[in-house]
């Protein structure tokens, strides 16, 4: 934990998006105290959004009045860097704000308006005046039914009516011992397709999965620091994740950085895009890791392969780990050509079943030792006398390992 606080904590945030916080328009309707919660209607978006690569920042109307400039067609705060303006479900806009919004437009930026366009302004003084502005520049900015706008420096605005952002709903849940379900991320909608196609025709994911896929759990953070960039990568899920993810970065080279070992390994097995470098990423259940992107000139490295693990990778060879009997193939990448190599492996045994009676001992703090037999591992909570164990669980089992399992060449893995 440590380990990961102190790299994120380094540099700058990096996002694309910046979601106008919906704020006059929520105080606007619901002027009466207490007379419901002043809730964001954010809906699903920000989930949307990081499931399919893209991270944002939430802003309101003193940033963008007191602390935003417009800069090459992006939104500036100190040093974080925007593409993409939304504005969720708005109808209630402070004239002094629709002002920047229209700046960043016309100086090369992306605004996306979804649900609901900005009608009004706030407040009662000189309200005629300050409506009959934000009309004036809405109906300048946003074309009708969500096709493109475009500018001439450049900028873009969409307008999605379609986009209808569900109530935000806040459910009390009960916690309890065991495991928790994990519901897949839900299918993208029609309006949620057309939002995220207007996001890829000015700026790729800058985590993505193959073929742009929508992510279960599979997420990420990234900070800048000078050149070099930093990705904190997590598998959300209760299964493990096996994906290959290409992350916006290029001319650098990747290091993994492992939080729980402090060992920083470099990434031997890679591909450089287009859009990106490619990276498999095999994480456990929960797992996480960090991904450096140094300045550095791309080494020597694979391009593809089918081995489970690199163990070792020179100008002469390549040694890992292939967990099953048939071909073994390499790509090697080196000073931008591709050298493919492949052998077979022959002679790995099945996996062998270890059976027979564990002698299983159970002691912790102020909790009476359970000793057992038992034919069968399963989790402890399953045994009423055992449910709420917490301490140190040993098991001792003596079986044999045929010869054929025993070798220089062959790693053993107990599972």
């Amino acid at each position: 934990v440590s380990r990961c606080c102190f790299l994120l904590r380094q540099g700058e945030f990096v996002g694309d998006i910046m979601i106008y916080s919906p704020q006059a328009t929520v105080w606007s309707e619901q002027v009466l105290l207490g007379s419901r919660d002043r809730i964001m209607p954010y809906g699903d978006l920000a989930k949307t959004l990081v499931a399919n690569g893209y991270d944002f920042d939430p802003v309101n109307d003193d940033v963008l009045q007191n602390r935003a400039r417009v800069e090459n067609g992006r939104v500036k705060v100190r040093e974080l860097d925007y593409r993409f303006l939304i504005l969720p479900n708005t109808t209630a806009v402070p004239l002094a704000t629709m002002e920047f919004i229209r700046r960043f437009a016309l100086g090369g930026g992306v605004v996306i308006a979804l649900d609901e366009l900005p009608r009004e302004s706030v407040g009662l003084k000189d309200h005629e005046k300050y409506e009959a502005g934000v009309s004036e520049m809405v109906s300048e900015l946003f074309g009708p039914d969500g096709k493109e706008k475009i500018f001439p420096g450049g900028g873009r605005s969409y307008y999605f009516p379609d986009y209808k952002i569900p109530d935000y709903e806040t459910t009390r849940k009960t916690s309890k011992i065991g495991p928790q379900p994990s519901d897949p991320t839900p299918p993208l909608t029609a309006p949620q397709r057309a939002l995220l196609e207007a996001l890829h025709a000015h700026l790729a994911p800058d985590f993505a999965l193959a073929g742009n896929e929508q992510s279960n759990g599979l997420t990420f953070l990234h900070r800048r620091v000078g050149p070099d960039d930093i990705y904190f990568v997590t598998n959300l899920q209760p299964e493990a994740s096996e994906k290959a993810v290409t992350f916006r970065v290029s001319g650098k080279t990747p290091e993994r950085w492992d939080p729980m070992t402090g060992q920083i390994h470099p990434v031997l097995v890679y591909q450089a895009r287009p859009e990106g470098i490619e990276i498999p990423i095999h994480l456990g259940p929960f797992g996480s890791t960090l991904f450096v992107f140094g300045s550095t000139e791309p080494s020597l490295h694979l391009s593809e392969t089918n081995l489970d693990d690199l163990r070792e990778l020179n100008d002469h060879e390549v040694k890992g780990i292939a967990s099953r009997n048939g071909e073994v193939r390499v790509t090697v990448m080196e000073n931008g050509r591709n050298r493919e190599a492949q052998t077979t492996v022959s002679g790995l045994p099945e996996p062998l079943p270890v059976t027979g009676a564990w002698q299983m001992s159970l002691e912790g703090y102020r909790f009476e030792k359970v000793e057992k037999q038992v034919s069968q591992l399963q989790s402890w909570t399953e045994d009423p006398r055992t449910q709420h164990f917490s301490g140190t669980g040993r098991y001792v089992l003596d079986f044999q390992v045929p010869a054929r399992y025993v070798s220089e060449e062959m790693e053993t893995v107990l599972d």
